[in-house]
């Protein structure tokens, strides 16, 4: 049988010659302590169990029940005590109190260590981390949550004019931690805090600019210098056959000097297959111009890439007049002019870099050689620079 009571122990006196109280464990002729952060001048103000001498005692006396109490509702929720030592009781009550009172940063630290999700994703959710921790506060303990409280975090996201994607990509991160906490058994596995709530419905952007958008970002022409960075940048990924700034930042130019190989970051923890082609020439002096000494493109520091170029586009797309003109546009784009020049969409997929597993039984049956790729890329850059020949052409 297991008895719990309140004590001092003179021996565990501070440096300033005060006590704190502490709650004996005694089980099967052994004693252990939980300490608590009630503390008393000296031991003559602690009598029978009960804190005495002090204007402060009946408080103190309020406080020291009520651990008590939480801990006889730790024991009174163990199964067969008689079976454990006194030690291993109290290793079981303190992972128990770690359990309830898990908070949303000990949920979210705990998933950045057991998460398989990629560095940069893992960059990416501690900013709504943030989020989440300033608006309930990071010391909230996350099985205390209830279904207001997901009302309440979507009011404070529209409040702040987050796009309907944004929202989306918020709150489904929110339950990501949440359902993350059941699986690890900081939050019942019965409770529900979503049910009833629909996320904003994500909204397709529409970012392919058709033949004569690229040929308009291709000539467009700037005194500032960062937005004529953001237009190489743009051409340099439709020339590379749409790819991903994460992609490219990540490349060695000095070891790919004539032909890129690289797996993207997105599908290379899932097995992703590698990319091969021939870099083609209208690519190069966009990167001579822009690499550097260890063979990456200067595209700049991660926390300001993204805000960089995006604030480049806008003003390309503000000067040209052109509504859906992103980075991203470029892939889209390059994507879409492909397939109507009849290549193939098995083609498509392997030059933007896609995940093949689902794409259908054929597919194991079938690869993609450099060269198709290479003919591929080529296709799409002469129909590109088919305006610039007829420029070259004298009229008859």
């Amino acid at each position: 049988m297991a008895f719990i009571s309140p004590v001092i122990v003179p021996a565990k006196k501070l440096v300033d010659g005060s006590h704190k109280v502490r709650i004996a464990l005694s089980h099967n002729g052994e004693t252990r302590y939980f300490v608590t952060n009630i503390k008393v001048d000296s031991v003559k103000q602690f009598k029978n169990g009960q804190v005495v001498g002090r204007s402060d005692a009946r408080l103190m006396n309020s406080k020291i029940r009520n651990e008590m109490d939480k801990l006889q509702s730790s024991l009174d929720g163990l199964e067969y005590i008689e079976g454990f030592t006194c030690s291993e009781l109290v290793r079981l009550i303190k992972e128990s109190e770690r359990v309830e009172y898990s908070t949303i940063k000990d949920t979210f630290e705990a998933y950045c260590r057991l998460s398989s999700a990629k560095p940069s994703t893992i960059r990416a959710y501690g900013i709504i981390y943030r989020s989440l921790a300033t608006f309930f506060g990071e010391g909230k303990v996350i099985r205390t949550l209830t279904h207001t409280d997901v009302l309440a975090f979507d009011r404070h996201l529209r409040s702040r004019r987050m796009t309907c994607n944004t929202i989306h990509s918020y709150m489904t991160f929110f339950f990501t931690l949440y359902n993350f906490a059941k699986k690890v058994g900081t939050v019942n596995i019965a409770s529900d805090i979503i049910r009833g709530y629909r996320k904003p419905r994500m909204e397709v952007r529409d970012s392919w600019i058709g033949m004569e958008g690229i040929r308009a970002v291709r000539d467009f022409t700037s005194r500032t210098k960062g937005t004529m960075k953001a237009r190489d940048f743009f051409m340099l990924s439709y020339y590379l056959g749409g790819i991903n700034m994460e992609d490219l930042k990540h490349i060695d130019f000095n070891k790919c000097q004539k032909e890129l190989r690289y797996t993207r970051t997105k599908t290379e923890f899932r097995g992703g297959q590698e990319t091969r082609f021939t870099i083609p020439e209208e690519a190069k002096p966009i990167i001579a111009k822009y690499i550097m000494k260890d063979g990456h493109l200067d595209i700049g520091k991660d926390s300001k890439v993204n805000y960089n170029m995006s604030y480049g586009m806008r003003r390309i797309r503000k000067a040209l007049g052109i509504p859906n003109l992103y980075m991203y546009s470029a892939r889209k784009t390059f994507s879409q002019n492909a397939f109507e020049l009849g290549v193939s969409t098995r083609v498509i997929d392997y030059v933007l870099g896609h995940s093949l597993r689902n794409s259908g039984i054929l597919y194991h049956y079938v690869s993609v050689s450099k060269e198709m790729a290479d003919s591929a890329i080529r296709k799409v850059i002469e129909y590109t620079n088919a305006d610039l020949k007829k420029q070259e052409t004298p009229n008859n």
